[in-house]
């Protein structure tokens, strides 16, 4: 997926979680143990030190920002890689849940860096629905490397898209149709 892309996505599944935490769904409420569980999730997500709503709401948008770029650091072509750039194969170690983890150990002490941790999941994610595929695991051996520089994950499902091509576009608006839906059926109520 394109970095722009990324960005958008991210922020727009950001948008869905922020907006389904602080405003749950009547079928959460319902359900003790979920309406607990939301309460923690909400409370650590949120924990920002200050009660400022929208200087909070834009950090978290600077956070997931850079946390949807951060896995593409590894190609010099991207957004920050042209910028700060790992001599890493693309869509290797930084493409993968060894990389995310640390952020979200990091982040389960500090909600600035689950923001960012967020924001490097939903890259995987969406990276995962392409038609290259994305390894979480088994970077180094799970994938197939063509002569023409290409690499595919071996025994890939879920193509839904080339990246730079129209069905990426698809992708993009199913992704934030989605996050408004659960927006407006949050506030519905």
């Amino acid at each position: 997926m394109l970095g722009k892309n990324h960005i958008v996505t991210s922020e727009a599944c950001a948008l869905g979680l922020a907006v389904t935490l602080l405003n749950p769904l009547k079928s959460i409420e319902s359900i003790p143990l979920l309406q607990i569980i939301r309460v923690e999730v909400m409370n650590h997500f949120f924990d920002l030190g200050f009660s400022h709503i929208y200087l909070q709401a834009a950090i978290i948008f600077a956070l997931v920002y850079f946390g949807a770029l951060l896995p593409d650091i590894d190609s010099n072509t991207s957004i920050l890689g042209r910028y700060v750039h790992l001599p890493l194969e693309h869509r290797g170690f930084t493409h993968s849940f060894y990389f995310l983890l640390p952020f979200l150990i990091i982040g389960y002490f500090n909600a600035y860096v689950l923001w960012i941790a967020f924001g490097i999941f939903t890259h995987l994610l969406m990276d995962s629905f392409s038609y290259a595929g994305n390894c979480w695991f088994n970077y180094k051996t799970g994938y197939i490397r063509y002569g023409s520089g290409a690499i595919v994950k071996k025994k890939h499902l879920f193509k839904l898209y080339r990246v730079g091509k129209v069905s990426e576009g698809f992708v993009v608006a199913i992704v934030i149709v989605l996050n408004l839906l659960l927006v407006y059926i949050a506030f519905k109520k």
